[in-house]
């Protein structure tokens, strides 16, 4: 089973669905994602309603973005799915000004890097298979994208179902997060 097959039973459009795996390069951003996904989604949020150029441009075609984490070994977490109800542009002074993303600046967040602006989207979380969240593992394609289209080229071959989430982890001590002792 794939995961464009949850999304094309549920009646979606899959020429319309952004599948994004989050692998932030920044350690300590990457280590508090999983824990921001499921006790501060709206953090989480806001750490994917920005992206780079490339990721850009094709969120602004499509109507909904499929959310995951990434985890070793080419595999990826389910967190959501949101739709994508629009954009607009913000400076790198406004994109700071948003709290949630200035609760990740800490933990390496960068802001808007080598452009005058970046689009911020409005991302709504969809009630689609929210009972997986953080329990759906699917295999990633092959190759270096984050983000793949949910089309026919692409394949998300579902791994694994487990009991509880992944995400619901007991947080690790304060010493582990911090960006300055990790």
């Amino acid at each position: 089973m794939d995961f464009k097959d949850l999304l094309t039973k549920s009646g979606f459009d899959l020429s319309k669905v952004l599948v994004v795996r989050h692998t932030p390069f920044e350690a300590p951003l990457r280590r508090i994602l999983p824990w921001l996904a499921a006790e501060r989604p709206d953090v989480f949020n806001a750490y994917q309603q920005s992206q780079n150029p490339a990721a850009e441009k094709a969120l602004q075609k499509a109507h909904y973005l499929a959310s995951f984490i990434g985890l070793d070994r080419g595999l990826a977490l389910f967190v959501g799915l949101y739709k994508q109800s629009g954009s607009k542009p913000i400076t790198d002074r406004e994109f700071w000004a948003i709290e949630n993303v200035a609760e990740m600046k800490p933990f390496g967040l960068t802001g808007v890097v080598g452009r005058e602006t970046c689009q911020w989207f409005n991302l709504e979380l969809q009630d689609f298979y929210q009972n997986w969240k953080g329990r759906l593992v699917v295999k990633w394609p092959v190759g270096r994208s984050w983000w793949r289209w949910a089309n026919e080229k692409n394949k998300f071959a579902i791994h694994a179902i487990h009991v509880d989430s992944l995400l619901d982890a007991e947080m690790p001590p304060w010493d582990r997060l911090s960006p300055d002792l990790g």
